[in-house]
């Protein structure tokens, strides 16, 4: 397929709000895919060339890629800059097309296979002289590239492609493609959640269907989705829900998966990206390159972002596990081992940095409690129940100090869980996880298998709650300073796949963090309202953003609002938070792991 009938697709996507629509849309695009393109597309839908965890960035800032097509104005006789252009349209895709469209007509288009190895050329650029040669790189790419084509390679590049597709979009869309309706969604769902590699099962799906992904399973090094956890509004209504629970201390860190194993890289080789990746110099030993004791050691977080290097001392610790291969779930968290106190989870996010790590590390030590088991020596555990994957962990960490197996005690009764919940309360924590000793692990879904059970303040929400950030406001008196005084925060709505408002939040936030929080806005700036938004006109914040960043806040009550989004139905009005307070800027979430509108309802009906 041409990259330019892929722009037409795209064009469609972003010309339609409906999500049945574009689900449509991407079933039809499907379609006229081979299986490799089919790979690549998905990529590119949600704005990457490769899976999360693969650590590959383009590196080109607005700067750079507005000097690239500066170039190709200048070669064309065109008057008018790229960075008037970009600085009337705020879009650099428009300016990319616009350039194009007055540049001299060339060749005959490029294939969808060319534009990805052209990407790709730019991405593996590294080194000295890498801007001079990147630039070459992506003129080169450009001046091949219709209108159309230019506007959506742009975006790429700058990594704000931003069609409002989701991943479960495009999961809902393959099924379509090949079944006619989503029958087969579950499974397909339940393959991306072991492989975190979207085209590589949209790829597999459509060449082999459903008995394709069977074969699909954990392979060490490769993210797996994280389960989550549902809530209740008290010990009794837990222990409700099971005969007995296993219960373990909830932390306020950062969730880290660590893969120990020596797998072939030859299991890659039929993945699309593996070809460019496997070929670079600087990682000649495969995507496994680093070895602590002849073991392969990686680690990933809830984004499945790789945080491998960020965390060098659970690095060697997990190399000298006696194991071959395993893949535990943990959560990373500061711990001071004088006085035996946990570090706010802003302290540990100070771990999270690609620069001065040594330094991070002797200011904020860090230490892994190890809660889950989900692979063992070349064998998938997930389809084991709780109590047996737990009842393993103490032979593996055995008395390592950094990676630690986290406690879990046996409750038969509301009494017993509310005695283990204080004694973690007194202890500095969150409060505490409640398992059902028989489920099985189920990489990426909520559910009452785990339910969590936090402390309450008084005056406060038993729960803080994870909204993601749609825009702000510019503020007014000093805030006006800092061009921000307020943020439009939303809840997602699974039901519609939207981001629904439920908060304005301007307090609990120093001058210091407005400044940062601007900065943070400013790069995901739009200049419209992003796809899969819903918020009244009341309430439109003077700069959109695209929903990106999730933040924790805390509130003292829900209430009813006629003006928020969040649960309003036709005869309903929606939820709003009185007095929220910002209590965590960022967290290592993905907009659709934030609170849900469900969390709300039940939450507002506890409150009665």
């Amino acid at each position: 397929m041409k990259f330019k009938e892929l722009g037409g697709f795209f064009e469609k996507i972003e010309a339609t709000a409906s999500r049945l629509e574009m689900t449509d849309i991407l079933a039809d695009l499907y379609g006229h895919c081979s299986s490799e393109e089919s790979a690549i597309v998905s990529y590119l839908l949600v704005g990457r060339v490769v899976p999360m965890f693969v650590p590959v960035e383009f590196n080109v800032a607005n700067k750079l890629l507005l000097k690239v097509l500066d170039g190709i104005r200048i070669s064309a006789g065109l008057r008018k800059s790229a960075k008037d252009i970009f600085n009337e349209s705020g879009d650099l895709g428009l300016v990319a097309s616009e350039l194009m469209g007055k540049a001299v007509s060339r060749g005959k288009g490029m294939s969808i296979k060319e534009v990805y190895d052209s990407l790709w050329g730019v991405a593996l650029v590294e080194g000295v002289g890498s801007v001079d040669i990147r630039n070459q790189k992506m003129h080169k790419l450009f001046v091949g590239l219709s209108p159309v084509e230019a506007k959506y390679v742009a975006r790429i590049l700058a990594q704000k492609l931003r069609l409002g597709c989701s991943s479960k979009t495009v999961l809902d869309a393959v099924s379509v493609a090949i079944k006619g309706d989503k029958s087969d969604r579950d499974e397909i769902e339940r393959a991306y959640g072991v492989s975190s590699d979207l085209g590589h099962v949209v790829s597999l799906y459509l060449k082999k269907g459903i008995s394709g992904l069977r074969s699909v399973d954990i392979i060490p090094g490769v993210p797996v989705a994280s389960m989550l956890v549902e809530r209740e509004k008290d010990a009794e209504s837990i222990m409700n829900r099971f005969p007995e629970a296993i219960v373990q201390p909830k932390f306020d860190g950062l969730r880290c998966q660590i893969h120990i194993g020596k797998e072939s890289n030859n299991l890659f080789e039929n993945r699309v990206w593996w070809k460019y990746w496997g070929k670079r110099e600087s990682d000649q030993q495969g995507m496994f390159a680093d070895s602590i004791k002849e073991k392969r050691v990686r680690l990933f977080s809830r984004n499945l972002e790789d945080m491998t290097d960020m965390f060098p001392e659970v690095v060697d610790a997990a190399g000298k596990l006696k194991v071959e291969s395993a893949v535990l779930d943990s959560e990373v968290i500061g711990y001071d081992d004088s006085t035996g106190e946990f570090s706010p989870f802003q302290e540990t996010m100070i771990r999270k940095r690609k620069y001065d790590i040594k330094g991070a590390a002797e200011r904020v030590p860090v230490k892994a409690f190890v809660f889950d088991l989900l692979y063992l020596n070349g064998r998938t555990l997930m389809h084991e129940g709780n109590q047996e994957r737990i009842g393993t962990l103490s032979d593996i960490v055995g008395k390592e100090d950094t990676i630690i197996e986290s406690s879990s005690y046996k409750v038969e009764s509301a009494k017993g869980l509310e005695e283990i919940f204080q004694q973690n309360i007194s202890q500095g924590l969150e409060g505490v996880i409640i398992k059902d000793p028989n489920s099985y692990y189920k990489p990426g879904k909520r559910g009452f298998d785990w339910i969590k059970m936090k402390r309450a303040f008084e005056g406060h929400l038993a729960d803080s709650i994870d909204i993601v950030i749609l825009g702000y406001y510019f503020g007014r008196g000093r805030q006006a300073d800092f061009g921000i005084g307020a943020l439009l925060g939303a809840v997602y709505d699974s039901s519609s796949d939207e981001f629904v408002s439920i908060a304005k939040v301007g307090t609990g936030i120093t001058d210091d963090q407005w400044r940062e929080i601007k900065k943070d806005l400013d790069d995901i700036k739009s200049n419209s309202k992003p796809k899969r938004v819903n918020v009244e006109k009341s309430l439109v914040p003077d700069q959109w953003v695209y929903p990106q960043i999730v933040s924790t806040i805390e509130a003292d009550e829900i209430t009813k609002s006629p003006i928020h989004t969040a649960g309003a139905g036709r005869d309903e009005t929606g939820f709003a938070l009185r007095f929220p307070r910002l209590k965590v800027w960022k967290r290592d979430k993905q907009p659709e792991d934030a609170t849900s509108v469900k969390e709300i309802t039940e939450m507002y009906d506890e409150q009665k």
